[in-house]
């Protein structure tokens, strides 16, 4: 697999680009060490597909921007827009339903 996303199709949803990077600092990349680990699907145990596997070294590179964000204004947020941004995730969720759920 040398892409960072895979076309898969849903019987509900239909086809959809999947991605099959690492998402680090807002982006989907590939491994370092560009290793990948099948996903299987667990009743038929066939192979679906491949995802790029994160080793330390990615653990690391992923480390960094989530301290600055931690330390950016998402920091001094107050828990109301925090609650406020919660929302606008599970509605995220509820429009994307059918895809997140779908076998």
């Amino acid at each position: 697999m040398s892409g960072l996303f895979v076309e898969l199709v849903t019987p509900h949803s239909g086809k959809y680009m999947q991605p099959s990077g690492l998402f680090i600092n807002n982006e989907f990349v590939k491994g370092v060490d560009g290793k990948t680990l099948k996903v299987i699907n667990p009743s038929t145990e066939k192979v679906i597909t491949s995802v790029h596997a994160a080793s330390e070294k990615d653990v690391d590179l992923a480390v960094s921007p989530v301290r600055k964000a931690f330390n950016s204004s998402l920091r001094k947020e107050t828990p109301r827009n925090r609650g406020k941004l919660l929302v606008k995730l599970a509605d995220l969720f509820e429009k994307n339903l059918d895809l997140l759920t779908a076998a």
